[in-house]
């Protein structure tokens, strides 16, 4: 990444994350001045904990961001790369960390208006959830395909030319002592195999 882009990058990043924070405080303090000043209802336990439910979840959501957003420096202090927080590319999985933000000031501008804005918050997990099978789900599906094949799904599998060991030490060393047992009935039978054509010549 070239200097210019970091620094430009890191200029861009410290403007988001104002504008974000200012949406936050603006969401939040419209939020507590409608149930200060027009229900009156604030210091009731649920209001408080329904506020501070989403205002932590907010804080450390900008916490993380402004953290991957920070630029990494030289060892004279110059700015060396930086992501772009605009950019999903460089957001990577802190996408979903900002897709959190926007998730939560949204159901807490429709719970001024319908309880039924908590629907669309469970859809948060339920996201996460699908996105964590598109890579967990093809790694029990490897798992689930080798133990019908009679395989240790939880063991790793040899290359090329190595033998499939046991499933434990003790079934190693069982197999080990089998085939030094076979090994010895095989030098036996070829003994008695050399004496025999001995004798009949």
């Amino acid at each position: 990444m070239a200097k210019g882009n970091a620094k430009a990058n890191d200029a861009k990043n410290k403007k988001l994350i104002a504008l974000f924070q200012k949406i936050s405080l603006g969401i939040n303090a419209f939020v507590v001045a409608y149930h200060l000043g027009y229900k009156g209802d604030f210091f009731s336990v649920s209001t408080i904990l329904y506020v501070a439910f989403f205002a932590v979840q907010e804080y450390f959501a900008l916490q993380h961001l402004e953290k991957h957003g920070k630029p990494q420096l030289g060892s004279e202090g110059q700015i060396v790369s930086c992501v772009n927080l605009a950019d999903p590319k460089d957001l990577g999985l802190y996408t979903y960390v900002q897709d959190l933000l926007w998730v939560c000031w949204t159901v807490q501008v429709l719970l001024l208006i319908t309880s039924y804005a908590w629907f669309v918050y469970v859809l948060v997990p339920l996201y996460g959830v699908y996105k964590a099978w598109d890579t967990v789900g093809p790694m029990l599906k490897k798992a689930a395909e080798r133990h019908s094949a009679g395989q240790n799904p939880l063991q790793p599998q040899p290359g090329p030319g190595q033998r499939i060991q046991g499933y434990s030490r003790k079934d190693r060393r069982a197999a080990a002592r089998q085939a030094e047992k076979d090994d010895k009935n095989a030098e036996k039978a070829a003994k008695k195999a050399i004496a025999r054509a001995s004798t009949k010549k």
